[in-house]
């Protein structure tokens, strides 16, 4: 079941897809430029961000995935080729820019390999602000953009520990079970470390036209504390992490997942994320199996009997949810989240705006029986991390369903 498809950007070469990306541009305020990009599909480049405090300054790692052969097996060919530059704002929508600079290879962390990790110190404050990384071909002048919220020094979110895996940061706050990994402090005053353990919660995203959320509330199973900051240590078990220091002061999380993740692989995986597109006799049918592949086959083919359709249906819904995962994972798998609903249904939208705190996703014609569809998110605190929380409205009850009813009719085209 760990299908693939050819994505629309995974076979254009980098200096195309930036001028595909001409829309997201600096002159304009984040908040107007369309990101949509950001939640693609296989691109040639993706960007994690790690924020770390460290006394006065504010530490940003920023970790480039590329898939393309020009790095690292030509770095000098890259550097000649390519710019890569930042800018801190004061948010989403602000045009002026506080500081810039420009990345050189002597800022890399020695030894991040194929996914160049590169530090940037920038002066703390007691307001949010925004970094945004920049990366153009000196040939061209168009160029593509990613970006990073860094909290004010006061705020919560805003941690000296980070996680590590030996002298690399872990970008994106994701591991594998089985990892070893050690945690840093940036603050000498503090000497000790406590992580308590969170299994992934099961509830799963409720639909769009529903009148409330379905909120988590699975209670932690707390480790005991670590005396030794920086000591590698294996973690083994799935779940979500919450770091904080000895007084229990909040730090930071991070996720452990299966070494397959984001794709799922095995039946018993593959059949949770069918609650979006099943019925409730199905749900039941499908609760714990004694066979689970044969459970999964009969309910596809009872769906679409054609074989050779019910591939192609299976690879593109499975290909939302490994997206859900990879985009949308944080203290549950991304698939469970609001924002992982909506994409394990219609897939990567065409336009996604964006703010501090709140996400519109818009959708074209070919995605629904409406002329377009949008989706508003809204950030706000969660037990765990911040949660993007769809905005329901009953008006959603027609489109979804009619969505839904392709899916299952095996007519679908995303």
């Amino acid at each position: 079941m760990a299908c693939r498809i050819n994505a629309p950007f995974s076979g254009i070469p980098l200096l195309l897809w930036l001028l595909l990306l001409g829309a997201c541009t600096i002159e304009k305020p984040v908040s107007e430029q369309n990101l949509a990009h950001l939640y693609g599909r296989n691109p040639p480049l993706t960007v994690d961000f790690s924020v770390v405090a460290s006394g006065d300054e504010v530490l940003v790692f920023c970790g480039l995935k590329f898939q393309f052969p020009e790095f690292p097996a030509e770095k000098a060919s890259f550097w000649e080729k390519y710019c890569i530059s930042y800018q801190l704002r004061p948010g989403f929508e602000s045009s002026r820019i506080l500081l810039k600079d420009t990345l050189s290879p002597d800022m890399m962390i020695p030894g991040s390999g194929i996914r160049p990790v590169f530090r940037i110190s920038v002066p703390g404050a007691d307001k949010n602000r925004l970094l945004v990384l920049k990366i153009r071909h000196r040939y061209a002048t168009e160029e593509s953009a990613f970006f990073c919220q860094i909290p004010a020094q006061d705020s919560p979110d805003l941690s000296p520990f980070a996680l590590f895996r030996g002298k690399i940061p872990v970008m994106g706050s994701r591991a594998k079970a089985g990892d070893t990994l050690n945690i840093r402090c940036f603050d000498y005053r503090k000497n000790s470390v406590r992580v308590e353990f969170n299994p992934f919660p099961d509830a799963v995203a409720m639909p769009p036209m529903a009148t409330v959320a379905l909120l988590d509330s699975t209670p932690p199973d707390t480790y005991p504390v670590i005396t030794s900051l920086n000591e590698p240590r294996v973690y083994r078990k799935p779940g979500y992490y919450q770091v904080k220091d000895s007084e229990g002061n909040a730090g930071f999380g991070f996720i452990l997942t299966e070494s397959d993740f984001p794709l799922l692989t095995q039946p018993r995986e593959l059949i949770p994320p069918l609650v979006y597109i099943s019925s409730r006799d199905e749900r039941r049918e499908l609760q714990n199996p004694e066979n689970p592949k044969l459970a999964l086959d009969q309910f596809w083919l009872k769906i679409t009997p054609q074989k050779d359709r019910a591939r192609e249906i299976i690879r593109k819904y499975y290909l939302n949810i490994e997206d859900a995962n990879r985009h949308f994972s944080q203290y549950k798998e991304g698939w469970k989240t609001d924002r992982g609903m909506v994409m394990a249904i219609f897939g990567p939208p065409y336009q996604v705006f964006r703010s501090e705190d709140a996400e519109v996703w818009i959708y074209d014609k070919g995605h629904g029986p409406e002329n377009s569809v949008f989706y508003f998110f809204r950030k706000r605190a969660g037990n765990f991390a911040d949660i993007w929380e769809l905005k329901r409205l009953s008006d959603y009850d027609k489109i979804w369903y009619g969505v839904v009813d392709l899916w299952r009719k095996g007519i679908i085209d995303r």
